[in-house]
């Protein structure tokens, strides 16, 4: 992309290299994987379709969606799953704020004490909070993978379609949407 030269440059340098960038971007593919089956529980938990839903919670980010599902948490049937998506409620607390720092702070390289060399890091003044480092990324994702699991369970119950969760050291499945059959299915 760097020899491009029609490709237009951004007005600081990205300081993360291609393996951050891919956890980078792991993340936030993962993180579409979280708005959108909390966003189908929602519209399950109100008896609604999800393009309806999908309408009303347009302009909600992921906090208020989270919080919706919480006030919604009691129409779950079963204990079990009313647990598990209380867990999720309250998991997801901490990551949003790890996810907001990460999209909408500032990349550029620091020095952290004691360290002899420049890293790439995120600084974002919301809370006047210490940098999160490209280093800290692989990690964000797995919490936020994690994340994906727990909704997908509470998604599949309220719509009684178990068979939506991947089963444990199973090859995740793969999301098709378009006009007929993914390619290669046989019935």
């Amino acid at each position: 992309m760097d020899e491009n030269p029609s490709v237009q440059k951004p007005a600081y340098t990205v300081t993360l290299n291609p393996d951050e960038l891919a956890w980078f971007g792991l993340f936030n593919a993962v993180w579409s994987q979280i708005d959108f089956f909390t966003g189908m529980a929602i519209a399950g938990l109100l008896k609604t379709e999800f393009a309806s839903a999908t309408m009303f919670m347009d302009n909600m980010t992921t906090g208020p969606r989270i919080n919706l599902m919480r006030r919604l948490i009691p129409r779950i049937e079963g204990d079990p799953h009313k647990i598990l998506a209380k867990q999720f409620c309250t998991d997801m607390g901490g990551l949003i704020e790890k996810r907001n720092h990460l999209l909408h702070g500032m990349w550029g390289w620091t020095k952290p004490d004691g360290a002899t060399e420049f890293v790439s890091a995120c600084h974002y003044d919301k809370k006047n909070e210490n940098p999160i480092f490209a280093s800290e990324i692989p990690a964000l994702y797995e919490r936020a993978a994690k994340q994906t699991h727990v909704i997908v369970q509470v998604q599949a119950h309220i719509f009684k379609h178990p068979e939506m969760v991947s089963k444990p050291g199973a090859p995740a499945p793969s999301f098709f949407f378009g006009p007929g059959p993914p390619p290669g299915y046989r019935e």
